[in-house]
């Protein structure tokens, strides 16, 4: 049978904002590196915000973090054989709606299956 391996990795971003941050680059440019050496693998890129602004508002900030992970990964020289899958889900899929925390919901989830 194939091995299948897969790799799982969250981005997080300021609030209102889809700009990727120095640490997020420093994960980015490590995946970059596994996508480079696995041509084939399958990459789903799902943009999420938190809670505060317009729905409407919510889905296109998602959509640009999701877009922008995209953009910065094929920047760092990775040629996908399939392209990847791409969703934004605004508001709807918060992880937590502690105030503390709100952070976690203004993200983009990269999931990565290797043939």
């Amino acid at each position: 049978t194939d091995i299948v391996s897969s790799i799982e990795q969250v981005i997080y971003f300021s609030p209102n904002n889809t700009t990727i941050n120095k640490n997020a680059s420093l994960l980015l440019k490590e995946l970059a590196v596994e996508l480079k050496k696995n041509a084939n693998a399958l990459v789903e890129i799902s943009g999420h915000c938190a809670m505060s602004g317009t729905e409407e508002g919510r889905e296109e900030l998602s959509r640009e973090r999701a877009y922008n992970i995209v953009a910065y990964l094929k920047q760092e020289g990775w040629e996908p054989v399939t392209e990847p899958v791409v969703r934004w889900y605004g508001g709807t899929q918060p992880v937590t709606s502690d105030e503390e925390e709100m952070y976690r919901n203004r993200r983009v989830e990269i999931r990565v299956i290797i043939p």
